[in-house]
């Protein structure tokens, strides 16, 4: 039986998604962090639920790798980089090990399906996205990421994964809280501010803040403006969003433009795309274009076949595959997002594409035209059985389904795999280096 805070031994006999070590002690599941697949550790016991347990590492008894000293300084306490304390070529392995178990343990794939993963070219401050949790406690401002494992902000002064420019902002947003010093009635309202959003483009430089607060306006914004230009000379948008939920849920859905333009621009090769605060647009520019690639070459386009781009977002991978394919139909249930796409598509004078508004599922299936491919980059949490079920109805010659989540990604296509569709490559992608999540391209063919 398992204790609190004593010391025990075992080997680490796989991964989660999240790069966390799995061992066993007894019929206890252990859960430890900062591990490779294979080593044998010992851990000292810090948590106990029915079933498993957590630990904190003590020692490496028999390492299977190399271990570099993390470059940042938060990493012990930050939630972030989990993967920061080994050389790179070893997190492409760990990211591939990944897979593997979710392809294998899930879907009953043959590992030999999953390729070695590719590498990011950018590997530091490639994040084109930051999120920073605001958090007033004690008498002062807390303004980074979360504890791993809790809601507690780790107050921090710098990331090596994101952008410079967001760096900066965070840097200008803390001076304006630390200035608004005891201010009852902006503490009072959960925090006034709760999240610092920032968008930057990798192209131009050009940057959009999103302050998340449950106030309906920001008290001496002049002076938080002043701020932010003052640091960020390239400050493009600046916008409160509204959400009181005080739910998990960063943003809420009504933003309000208080500087600035509506929109920034970024691009993917040679396409021009806009971007508003709640658009998706992939974090890592230089590395999207080498998801895009493979897309493009597991989907086999030679310039005539009818696609279908399930969950398109603002359009990105649909537009970029638009020169390769006679027809792409984008679906996607965000109205804002579909706005944004129709923009996208004309500003690129792309004429064979169309964007089609409405829940994915709901859509779908009333699609009857010839699809020799779809294209599927659903949430974290898959598809829904209406969608897969739909998918198969359309009958496409090749489905490519992209995927950040291995677990999720192996139990779609096991059921797709069940209803006469083959997997013939899963092509893990880096795109987000030191942290253990990591992109899928999976080609499944018409059996």
């Amino acid at each position: 039986m398992l204790t609190i805070g004593e010391l025990y031994t075992f080997d680490i006999l796989g991964l989660t998604q999240d790069g966390c070590g799995i061992g066993m002690v007894g019929d206890s599941k252990i859960f430890i962090d900062g591990v490779l697949l294979g080593e044998k550790v010992a851990g000292i016991i810090t948590k106990i639920e029915p079933g498993y347990a957590a630990a904190r590492l003590f020692e490496i008894i028999e390492s299977k790798g190399d271990r570099i000293p993390p470059l940042c300084r938060y990493f012990n306490r930050c939630g972030g980089c989990s993967l920061q304390f080994i050389p790179y070529d070893q997190q492409l392995t760990v990211k591939r090990d990944i897979v593997k178990e979710a392809a294998v343990r899930i879907a009953g794939l043959d590992a030999r399906l999953v390729k070695e993963a590719i590498g990011s070219e950018d590997i530091l401050y490639y994040r084109n996205k930051a999120q920073y949790p605001a958090q007033h406690s004690e008498g002062k401002w807390k303004v980074g990421f979360y504890k791993s494992r809790s809601r507690e902000v780790i107050d921090l002064d710098f990331c090596f994964l994101q952008h410079k420019l967001s760096n900066d902002v965070r840097k200008a947003v803390r001076i304006y809280l630390d200035e608004l010093g005891q201010n009852e009635q902006f503490i009072e309202r959960k925090a006034a501010i709760h999240h610092i959003v920032t968008r930057v483009s990798h192209s131009t430089c050009d940057v959009m803040v999103i302050l998340v607060t449950a106030l309906n306006e920001l008290p001496y914004v002049e002076r938080l403006i002043e701020k932010l230009t003052d640091k960020v000379p390239k400050l493009k948008s600046l916008y409160i969003n509204h959400n009181e939920k005080g739910t998990s849920q960063v943003m809420g859905e009504k933003n309000t433009l208080i500087f600035g333009e509506e929109k920034i621009i970024d691009s993917i090769g040679s396409f021009n795309f806009v971007i508003s605060p709640l658009s998706f647009f992939q974090v890592n520019p230089t590395q999207t274009r080498v998801l895009y690639d493979k897309v493009r070459e597991f989907a086999g386009l030679v310039g005539r076949e009818a696609v279908l781009d399930l969950y398109c977002g603002t359009g990105t991978i649909s537009i970029y595959l638009s020169e390769a394919a006679g027809m792409v139909i984008g679906v996607e249930g965000v109205e804002e997002a579909v706005k944004d796409a129709e923009i996208n598509a004309r500003i690129n004078r792309v004429k064979n594409v169309e964007f089609i508004c409405g829940r994915v599922e709901h859509v779908v299936g009333k699609i009857c035209d010839s699809v020799d491919v779809v294209i599927v980059d659903p949430p974290r949490k898959g598809c829904k059985k209406e969608v897969l079920d739909a998918m198969v109805r359309i009958n496409p010659a090749r489905i490519v389904y992209v995927s950040c989540n291995p677990s999720t990604m192996a139990a779609d296509v096991k059921y797709l795999s069940q209803k006469g569709y083959g997997v013939s490559v899963i092509q893990p992608i880096d795109m987000f280096p030191h942290t253990a999540h990591v992109e899928t391209v999976t080609l499944l063919r018409k059996v």
